[in-house]
């Protein structure tokens, strides 16, 4: 008897369109949106799993920049707490459920396993936050940030930078963080290397 697995389409536009990405790259057979935990608490927004390599994705729905205060920095703050930060701890606590060797369940009644066994001592985890709702505040920003997109450094701690639209990322501890603009493109590589 051979078991269908039914995947979720994602639950949200962003989620979906994640899913619709992933499907159209070499991830399509290992990837599945909203897996759940034993709790019936969602994992991730995206789970792939392929060969030693895990992919925990994080999607953050559009949260645009507060119009009640012209401070630049003091929105640019409150957005990164709640879009980027919060996701990270959910990142890193992702992992450490993955890593502690628990079930995972393509669905919420947990009837459905995932299919695929991780060997926790092999895996590799990449962990990616796409972080919608910035575009338009990086644009009104700075003319020179014609695309929207957020920058990204890597070092010896999540130190926070005096200037709002760069993100600087415990490089011991990663965590990608790709945006509206970005997500796409590195996807369409994806698509064309497969090609």
């Amino acid at each position: 008897m051979t078991l269908k697995i039914v995947k979720s389409e994602g639950v949200t536009p962003t989620e979906r369109l994640l899913a619709g990405l992933c499907d159209r790259s070499f991830l399509k057979l290992w990837s599945y949106p909203n897996p759940f935990k034993e709790d019936k608490d969602e994992l991730c927004d995206l789970l792939a799993v392929f060969e030693n390599h895990v992919f925990i994705f994080f999607d953050r729905e559009n949260l645009a920049f507060s119009k009640e205060d012209n401070d630049q920095l003091t929105n640019w703050k409150r957005w990164k707490k709640k879009v980027i930060d919060s996701q990270i701890r959910t990142a890193h606590g992702a992992e450490r459920y993955i890593r502690s060797g628990r079930k995972i369940f393509l669905d919420n009644n947990l009837t459905i396993p995932f299919p695929f066994d991780i060997d926790c001592s092999k895996m590799v985890v990449h962990k990616i936050i796409i972080a919608h709702g910035a575009k338009d505040a990086c644009e009104n920003f700075s003319e020179k940030n014609v695309y929207g997109s957020l920058g990204v450094s890597y070092g010896k701690s999540e130190a926070e930078l005096p200037f709002p639209f760069m993100i600087n990322i415990n490089k011991e501890y990663p965590v990608h963080v790709f945006d509206s603009h970005n997500l796409p493109i590195i996807f369409s590589e994806l698509v064309s290397r497969q090609h």
